[in-house]
């Protein structure tokens, strides 16, 4: 059996949910990293680091 990490930026917007339903619903994904302004409800699947994407720097250095 093959297990997938699938990255998901967005994941609580309309497109992104549809996305994560997909990947948490999906028995070859193991696991789910989904960056996102709030947090998601709780399940085994995802990873879910909550980000401020407006403290990010505009330019890398």
């Amino acid at each position: 059996m093959c297990h997938k990490i699938s990255p998901l930026v967005g994941a609580t917007g309309l497109v992104g949910q549809s996305a994560l339903t997909q990947a948490l619903a999906d028995p070859r994904v193991s696991r789910v990293v989904a960056l996102t302004r709030r947090p998601l409800p709780p399940h085994p699947k995802p990873e879910n680091p909550v980000i401020n994407f407006d403290n990010h720097p505009t330019e890398a250095p």
